[in-house]
């Protein structure tokens, strides 16, 4: 009989006010976050921005890169993470940052869903017997790789990625 009146009293009483409170309180406060939610992501996306372009300059007065939008990527995306798109002669080369990571991939401009993480890319140009899967350390270290690596990566992922011989060992 108690668990009974329990139960309903949870039910009417405390849950049923609570549940119209919350539908209140969303439909409220749901635009103000999403909107700070997007002020957030803008912000931390001009910060990418900002350090790819001083730890990269590279990319952008020797090679003429561009920061092209990143199509494939809602906006704004999930959790802290935010993304970089920039295209360099045939490379599109991908930074995304959050949750402490950075991660750089590579792909072919034409191709803009398929890109393959940088070091997994270098250790089979290198004809490596294990794919490195690893990941950059951050963007000092992309900057590094990149700026040794650039010309090669622009000749062999374009071909490889022709003959499709890259996609068959990284999967």
């Amino acid at each position: 009989m108690w668990q009974e009146f329990n139960r309903a009293f949870v039910r009417y009483v405390v849950a049923l006010p609570l549940r119209f409170t919350g539908k209140i309180f969303g439909a409220v406060l749901g635009p103000a976050f999403a909107s700070l939610d997007m002020y957030f992501a803008r912000r931390e996306m001009e910060r990418l921005e900002r350090d790819v372009r001083t730890e990269l300059p590279f990319l952008f007065n020797e090679h003429e890169g561009q920061i092209v939008p990143t199509a494939d990527v809602p906006f704004p995306p999930g959790f802290d993470y935010v993304f970089l798109t920039v295209e360099v002669g045939s490379l599109r080369i991908r930074f995304c940052r959050g949750r402490g990571e950075v991660d750089v991939t590579v792909g072919v401009k034409g191709k803009p869903t398929d890109s393959y993480n940088l070091l997994m890319v270098l250790s089979l140009m290198d004809e490596a017997e294990e794919p490195d899967r690893g990941s950059v350390a951050d963007l000092r270290h992309a900057s590094r790789l990149l700026r040794a690596n650039l010309s090669r990566l622009e000749g062999d992922l374009g071909s490889y990625a022709a003959d499709e011989r890259l996609i068959d060992r990284a999967a």
